[in-house]
């Protein structure tokens, strides 16, 4: 049979070779990766293939760690043509299908639905009880795909980016009276966890259950996590947004290269219910982002259930590039 297992570290090659030609949509072209996510995708690669020894070292400390990048891979005409990813979410029982792609030319030929059936086989034969994934909105064919196999629409995202320009200054934005920023440490799993178990709309949580062994970092992996940085050629900054008594209303992280070419990201989960710091939070991990990595584009994704924090993005001089549906299939309750 043309399709074959994933399998690291020599498939990060194979991923370099499809998914640049695979993610190109001229028809869509806000659906295509851009030169610098290219770049970026290239040099996580090159990161991969650097720090999998040492993943592989951490796997037989923490067995949950050898389902990362998990997959298939399709073969034709002597080359691969079609790849796809499924990795484990944590130490939970629930998976995300990632990289579906085939290369234009061998569209249309049913390798996509195969390639997703290996990869729910496997997750299944993994323990797994739900499999989640993203489809740009608008991919018809996609869609229909998934819909066929039983994955249901339950969530979303918008994904949006933001270009700094040479000599620009950013609105200064203060913090509303009531709310104190500070950086949050990065193993902190139980501040994350306690926000998105209190903000987490009850559809979303029914595919991604929020509980600990989604947010726990294993110690192995902790002391780990300097090294992956500096092998993986990325920074992260975090912080937290609290209110006066101490209650955590929003986290907001910044991902910044120190390595050529690629982009820098965001991440933020707000509390719906505290919409006036959100614009405030958001400039100052811009600011952050761009002092420590300059001249870089930098990518946004939010949460459809998260509509304030959609708007404040807006004000900043965000651009909304398109939107994902998060679909999800249930294997068992």
């Amino acid at each position: 049979m043309p399709i074959r297992p994933f399998r690291l570290p020599a498939d990060a090659a194979t991923l370099a070779e499809v998914l640049p030609s695979a993610f190109q949509y001229p028809e869509h072209p806000e659906w295509s990766l851009e030169t610098d996510q290219r770049e970026g995708l290239l040099e996580s690669l090159r990161g991969l293939r650097r720090t999998w020894p040492l993943l592989r070292l951490l796997g037989l400390l923490h067995p949950p760690l050898r389902d990362i990048m998990r997959g298939f891979v399709w073969e034709e005409d002597g080359r691969p043509v079609g790849v796809i990813n499924v990795t484990r979410q944590g130490a939970s029982d629930t998976w995300l299908i990632g990289n579906v792609a085939v290369l234009p030319e061998y569209r249309r030929r049913g390798i996509a639905r195969q390639l997703v059936e290996a990869a729910l086989a496997l997750a299944r034969a993994r323990g797994a009880a739900r499999v989640i994934l993203d489809v740009v909105e608008g991919n018809v064919p996609a869609c229909a795909l998934y819909e066929r196999l039983g994955f249901v629409h339950y969530s979303g995202s918008v994904e949006l980016d933001y270009l700094p320009e040479d000599g620009q200054t950013l609105p200064d934005m203060l913090l509303p009276d009531g709310y104190a920023l500070g950086p949050l440490d990065r193993f902190d799993w139980e501040t994350r966890l306690a926000l998105a178990r209190r903000i987490t709309p009850g559809a979303v949580k029914r595919f991604e259950p929020v509980e600990p062994r989604r947010f726990r970092m294993p110690r192995p992996l902790r002391l780990a996590v300097p090294l992956f940085e500096r092998l993986s050629g990325q920074h992260a900054l975090l912080f937290a947004l609290r209110t006066l008594d101490g209650t955590t209303v929003a986290l907001g992280g910044c991902s910044v290269r120190t390595r050529p070419g690629g982009t820098n990201a965001l991440s933020v989960q707000a509390d719906p219910a505290h919409p006036a710091p959100q614009a405030a939070l958001l400039a100052t991990l811009l600011r952050e982002t761009i002092w420590a990595s300059p001249g870089r584009r930098i990518e946004l994704s939010i949460a459809a259930w998260q509509p304030p924090l959609l708007a404040a993005a807006r004000t900043l001089g965000f651009r909304q590039r398109c939107i994902y549906r998060r679909m999800g299939l249930i294997l068992r309750e």
